[in-house]
């Protein structure tokens, strides 16, 4: 007898409420630095777990007891302090067990900087090649987008680079 390619789930399907996806809700923070020659800090997640072995941009733990304070600790260190701007709003996505809330944070490093441990400068026309999960298409367009003149250091965000969905930056 032959062996059916797909069998029907033996538990049923639950509908989530408000106050179920409230409960699940985990928030952190993420940090977008990129270099005043248009390249973008990246690292790749652990290979195991959620988004196992794709890239990233630097982010705190995602939890359900989020303290900003706490959160803004997990920044990449350079060997020059690196003024982080708060971008306005947050990034939210929706995994399949818990949503996702992420403040973002950005900032500009000098040319020639190097990555901290760990990290790798990847170049903002290139990320396209990247395995970067949509939740960090996301973050990074969101810092681009709200970061037209931030004041970091005195130096702006390299003019005319792409972002992440083809779009020019203003």
């Amino acid at each position: 007898m032959e062996q059916p390619l797909h069998r029907a789930p033996t538990r049923r399907c639950r509908n989530f409420s408000a106050q179920d996806a409230e409960s699940r809700l985990r928030k952190g923070t993420a940090f977008v630095a990129v270099r005043a020659d248009g390249k973008l800090l990246l690292r790749t997640r652990p290979s195991t777990g959620l988004l196992g072995a794709m890239s990233e941009v630097p982010t705190s733990e995602w939890t359900h007891d989020y303290d900003e304070a706490r959160a803004r600790a997990a920044a990449p260190k350079f060997r020059r302090k690196i003024a982080w701007r708060r971008m306005p709003g947050v990034v939210t996505h929706v995994f399949t067990h818990f949503p996702l809330e992420l403040t973002v944070f950005a900032g500009v490093v000098a040319r020639g900087t190097r990555p901290p441990a760990g990290a790798r400068w990847v170049a903002l026309a290139g990320i396209g090649g990247e395995a970067l999960p949509s939740v960090m298409r996301k973050v990074v367009a969101h810092a681009l987008a709200q970061a037209q003149e931030p004041k970091t250091n005195g130096k702006k965000f390299p003019n005319g680079k792409k972002l992440p969905n083809g779009k020019r930056k203003p």
